[in-house]
């Protein structure tokens, strides 16, 4: 593990070297909310949200380029590819459907050999899909998950049969390779409603065909983003997740409005980072992750695992990074430093001989 004091000194030493000059140029690509369907507008980058990243890029480098799209993305990179010889690409632009809707970029920088600031295209794959990644981890007996069901409509046997298996309290269903809380939903199965319940599973099948059944973890909801640099892992600490009342889990519309909030755990974390940094290394993410926890009696459940987490204000990721570092800008700028850091484009000076841009 990095440790806290290492980040900083890399930080403010990145800092003082000033703005990356016209060799470079830094892409960021975002899903355009008039282009989305309602059901995935909380994927999408509003108006205000994308002021603050242009801002944030643009404290480090000369040379900022938007794109609405991955198709304006691609229209352009020829044209880019000519002016600088150094591209930068972050993204949060997706197909809104498939497992692999996340990795049209990054594989799109690895084709032209540009540097993709965020996570690789086999964890940007990876990520969609909560069976495989569990799978992958399922042996690990240092980890643990709550119990959960996976459905397939077209492959599993019946909902009745599931349900008869089921014992009787609260669980979380989501869909297997959604984010952002879509399709998220609780329910409640007791004495006498298990019609009710394969009623709603049933009606909510024809909008998820792949998804799954979670048992509900009474605990407190925790997420903890993980960055790889270079061959080791850093995390800026455990997040806790504050909600209104009545609320006890993020749903669309919880994440919609953005009524949740965002404190720091205020127990032992070390079980907590290990597990985290351990989903890491096992599943492969190169990059940036986030993993999310309930946490109950002193063990952190596994509910949810991404290769690509959020980092916009209103997010665990950037309130670590803010409260850490100092800004908004903090987690841009990380993925800038480990990703010239990777591509051997950055030589700190307490290491080196101090260098321009």
């Amino acid at each position: 593990m990095i440790a806290c004091d290492s980040i900083k000194l890399l930080y403010d030493d990145f800092c003082s070297l000033g703005k990356l000059g016209k060799e470079y140029a830094i892409i960021f690509v975002y899903n355009n909310i008039d282009n989305t369907d309602d059901l995935h507008k909380t994927e999408c980058v509003y108006p205000i949200e994308l002021q603050m990243i242009e801002q944030s890029l643009k404290k480090i480098a000369q040379f900022v380029y938007l794109f609405h799209s991955e198709i304006a993305f691609i229209k352009a990179v020829d044209q880019i590819r000519v002016k600088h010889r150094h591209i930068l690409v972050y993204s949060m632009a997706q197909n809104i459907e498939g497992i692999g809707r996340r990795a049209l970029i990054p594989l799109i920088c690895k084709y032209y050999n540009i540097i993709n600031i965020g996570s690789d295209e086999y964890a940007s794959f990876l990520s969609g899909d909560k069976k495989l990644m569990q799978k992958l981890l399922e042996n690990n007996s240092e980890l643990h998950f709550p119990k959960t069901i996976y459905i397939n409509k077209y492959k599993t046997k019946s909902l009745i049969d599931v349900i008869a298996q089921m014992h009787a309290g609260q669980y979380i269903v989501k869909p297997n390779n959604e984010s952002a809380s879509i399709g998220v939903k609780q329910i409640e199965l007791c004495s006498g409603n298990s019609k009710q319940v394969y009623t709603d599973l049933l009606e909510y099948s024809k909008n998820y065909s792949n998804y799954c059944i979670q048992e509900y973890i009474d605990g407190l909801e925790v997420e903890v983003p993980i960055i790889k640099i270079g061959q080791d892992y850093f995390c800026p600490g455990v997040c806790q997740l504050i909600f209104d009342d009545n609320i006890n889990f993020l749903d669309y519309d919880t994440v919609g409005v953005d009524s949740y909030d965002f404190t720091h755990y205020p127990h032992s974390d070390t079980k907590i980072i290990s597990d985290a940094v351990r989903v890491a290394k096992n599943l492969q993410f190169n990059c940036i992750s986030r993993i999310d926890f309930r946490v109950k009696d002193g063990i952190p459940y596994i509910i949810d695992i991404g290769a690509n987490p959020t980092i916009s204000t209103h997010s665990s990721t950037n309130y670590l990074f803010r409260n850490l570092l100092g800004n908004d800008a903090s987690v841009y700028h990380i993925l800038v430093i480990r990703a010239l850091l990777q591509a051997g484009l950055f030589k700190p000076s307490f290491d080196q001989t101090k260098q321009n841009w």
